[in-house]
């Protein structure tokens, strides 16, 4: 009964919002997002767009690339991964006790991908 009446407004929201050509990045779009993501309609939400370790050790790599470089990227691999329950921890490997620095540590929100914490140790 809750879900027809909301399913109706949002058939309704949609046909209103249809009568002109969506621009992609245009105000109506976020509000229209943002409106849909209140009603908690699961089935129209991105729920875990980072599911696999292998997506959460491709997107770490990335940003260590574009904030330390080609060379620490490389160095610091094999990447260890730790999965909690919204977000991923990838670090990089330990490095020998008499190399000087630390290693970089980065959380990966499952849910959008988005960067929680970054840091290098020392």
């Amino acid at each position: 009964m809750k879900y027809s009446s909301i399913f109706s407004m949002l058939s309704f929201f949609i046909l209103f919002a249809c009568n002109e050509t969506a621009v992609y990045g245009s105000d109506e779009n976020i509000i229209f997002m943002r409106y849909v993501e209140k009603l908690h309609l699961d089935k129209y939400s991105v729920k875990n767009t980072v599911k696999t370790e292998t997506m959460a050790i491709q997107l770490a790599e990335i940003y260590v690339r574009y904030r330390y470089g080609e060379r620490i990227a490389e160095e610091e691999k094999p990447y260890l991964i730790t999965e909690l329950l919204d977000s991923w921890v990838v670090e990089g490997a330990k490095l020998p006790y008499e190399v000087a620095g630390g290693v970089f540590i980065i959380e990966i929100n499952k849910k959008n991908g988005c960067v929680l914490n970054f840091l290098h140790s020392k």
